[in-house]
Order: structure tokens, then C-alpha cells, then sequence
């Protein structure tokens, strides 16, 4: 049977604990430490689609950017159904961030609170990384090539424990919820599945 050690994955150094700060990396290297961020945007391709809302956890509240009416109409029928049932459509409308200011003001909270290498942190945030790389690049110069991503711990539990419970928590397609969502995730998965050392 394949177990999963926490000596492995470092979940013991940068696991978040609890919602309202973020733990460091490492007490060593106090410029690091997890960024938890989530994007919504009008669609997965990031030469044609763009950022819609942006969340960092805890920081501020999560940045709405403006879109037309010809760019919210042109997403395709999930992201229309999804972002107008949610609210995120309106919000995007009435907004007056560009997101040249988005990029400012997340690079800006990095100078502030002296983050020189930020560790990203999500659910596929692979994805999101493609978008902030293109739209974002003030803010990504303050973060570190790795990334944790909650997606690739689901996808090895899924692989390991075949009969284990399975995490099926509806989210709410906003930056910020899926955030919070993300950590309840993968705060399951340590006390569930990894060894306490």
C-alpha cells in the first residue's frame, strides 16, 4: 500500500492553519510563504479568454474586472449561466478596474507585506498561474516557480485509496469561496491521509 508522508509532501512547513493567516514557509526563509489565489474568467484559453475576478486570501476583497457587454456575452453557456447566477456578470459590468490596476494592486500587497517569492496556492492553479502570467506580470515577478496545487494531491489520493471517502464539496465558482473550499479541501486530506509524525 503506497502512504503518503508528510516528510514528503512538506505539509507540516506550509499547510494553512485556520481562515484568517497565512503560515510561513518556513521560519528560515520568512520571504516565502503561500499565496492562495483563485481566478475566474471568461473561459480556460488564455490566448482568447481574460481574467474576470481575482482573490487573494485574506488580503482584500476580491477584485472585479471590467468587461463589456460583448465580452460577457461571447462566453459560452456554462460561464453565462454560472457568472449570472452568481452575480460575477453584474459585478464585472459595473466595475471600473482595469486590469493593468488588478496587477498594481496585488503586486503592490507583495511590496507591502515583503513577499519576494511567493509560493501560489489552489485548486488547478496551473490554470490561474497561465492567466496571471499574461495579465499579471507585476504580481507574478513576486512569486516562486512552484506552485501547490490541491488538484494533484486529490488526483493521488483518488489513485491510492480506492475506497476512500470522496470529497464532493459544490463550489461556489467565486474567487474567494473557492479559495476557502480549496484549504477545506486539503486540510481534509492531512488529517485523513497523511501520517502524524
Amino acid at each position: 500500500m503506497f502512504i503518503i508522508k508528510c516528510s514528503l509532501f512538506k505539509i507540516s512547513n506550509w499547510l494553512f492553519l485556520g481562515h484568517n493567516h497565512l503560515r510561513k514557509f518556513s521560519s528560515k526563509n520568512m520571504t516565502q510563504k503561500l499565496i492562495w489565489v483563485d481566478c475566474e474568467m471568461t473561459g480556460l484559453n488564455v490566448d482568447r479568454d481574460q481574467l474576470l475576478e481575482i482573490a487573494l486570501l485574506d488580503q482584500f476583497d476580491p477584485i472585479h474586472i471590467n468587461a463589456s457587454s460583448q465580452v460577457l456575452e461571447s462566453m459560452n453557456d456554462w460561464c453565462q449561466k454560472q457568472f449570472r447566477s452568481n452575480g460575477l456578470y453584474e459585478e464585472c459590468l459595473r466595475s471600473k478596474i482595469q486590469i493593468e490596476e488588478a496587477d498594481n494592486l496585488l503586486a503592490e500587497f507583495m511590496v507591502r507585506n515583503k513577499i519576494k517569492q511567493g509560493i501560489l496556492a489552489g485548486n488547478s492553479i496551473a490554470t490561474d498561474r497561465q492567466f496571471l502570467n499574461k495579465y499579471c506580470p507585476k504580481f507574478v515577478s513576486h512569486l516562486h516557480y512552484r506552485m501547490v496545487d490541491v488538484s494533484s494531491i486529490k488526483v493521488l489520493v483518488d489513485m491510492w485509496y480506492k475506497d476512500r471517502e470522496f470529497w464532493n464539496v459544490n463550489t461556489p465558482h467565486r474567487a474567494l469561496g473557492d479559495i476557502n473550499k480549496s484549504i477545506e479541501e486539503i486540510k481534509y486530506y492531512k488529517e485523513k491521509y497523511f501520517l502524524k509524525l
